[in-house]
């Protein structure tokens, strides 16, 4: 009986109406503690208030006993937790500097350009001759690595134009010159150049 109100009697019953067995109301290898989601270290009887529908927790004698495994329970669950989020930051970060690495040598990437032609210009082309062409900063580079000779420009067509000018004018200057005059570099690239051009008299 309620000493202030005899209308209200205490009988002892389960807690809630789940089983108490459900992982919603206990945590798991910890015995006798239940509704901690909510708040209380509520265990295997309480108190109810006949009459108004209100619990009052009564707590087992041997309730201390169990805090602590609760604790340690609790301090696992949030250390599994912490551990998963710091593996998806670095799955994160690992997957952006993939991402980035990637985007790079997509860019960067070179592909061959085969010049079949020095028109306008008064050259004839013996045959045809690859040049590489790729993106390098804010501009193109435009390449003919045989005779080591490179140019840029401000996008692709414009670089593979300065090369063909910058082929014929090293093919005329180096042409114009004695054998003897040119050294080592400049005569093997006047050789390769004269493998591929001509000029038209």
């Amino acid at each position: 009986m309620n000493r202030n109100n005899p209308s209200l009697r205490a009988v002892s019953q389960y807690e809630t109406d789940e089983d108490e067995n459900s992982s919603a109301w206990k945590i798991e290898g910890v015995p006798g503690i239940c509704n901690l989601e909510r708040g209380h270290f509520a265990f295997r009887s309480s108190t109810v208030l006949a009459g108004i529908g209100q619990t009052v927790y009564a707590y087992s004698p041997d309730w201390a006993q169990n805090v602590p495994g609760a604790i340690e329970k609790l301090y696992e669950m949030a250390s599994e937790r912490k551990r998963n989020e710091l593996r998806l930051s670095l799955l994160e970060i690992a997957y952006s500097e993939l991402k980035s690495q990637v985007q790079k040598l997509l860019e960067f990437q070179s592909h061959l350009v085969t010049v079949n032609t020095l028109s306008p210009e008064p050259y004839e082309l013996l045959k045809p001759f690859n040049i590489s062409v790729k993106p390098s900063a804010d501009e193109y580079e435009a390449s003919w690595y045989d005779p080591n000779i490179h140019t840029t420009g401000d996008n692709e067509e414009e670089a593979i134009s300065n090369l063909k000018s910058l082929i014929l004018d090293y093919f005329d200057s180096f042409s114009e010159m004695q054998t003897e005059q040119l050294g080592v570099e400049p005569k093997r690239q006047l050789l390769i150049m004269k493998q591929f051009i001509k000029k038209l008299s």
